[in-house]
């Protein structure tokens, strides 16, 4: 994650705005640097040519529903990290989701 984007969200919510963090990706990211700003983080899976579904969820017109393919690590020191490891302390676990 850019610098530039976590000082963008970091001044949204200096702000006082209400801070919605959209990260469009295909694998975790490492999210420690924005998440004390973000009052919350939607995670788009690479939706492709149904992006604009996203809209949907941000303004209310749909509910999401989800869960995780993977295990979302901690921090960069964690990868690999598995389901069943020893050490298995992820950020959010593998099927973590929520639904509305």
């Amino acid at each position: 994650m850019a610098a530039t984007d976590v000082s963008v969200v970091k001044a949204m919510k200096q702000a006082g705005l209400p801070t919605v963090v959209v990260l469009i990706a295909g694998r975790p990211m490492i999210l420690d640097p924005l998440m004390s700003y973000a009052d919350a983080i939607v995670v788009a899976w690479l939706p492709g040519s149904e992006g604009a579904g996203i809209t949907d969820i941000l303004f209310g017109d749909a509910k999401p529903s989800g869960k995780l393919p993977q295990t979302w690590p901690r921090s960069m020191a964690q990868i690999p990290i598995n389901v069943g490891d020893a050490t298995y302390d992820p950020l959010y676990p593998y099927g973590y989701g929520l639904s509305y």
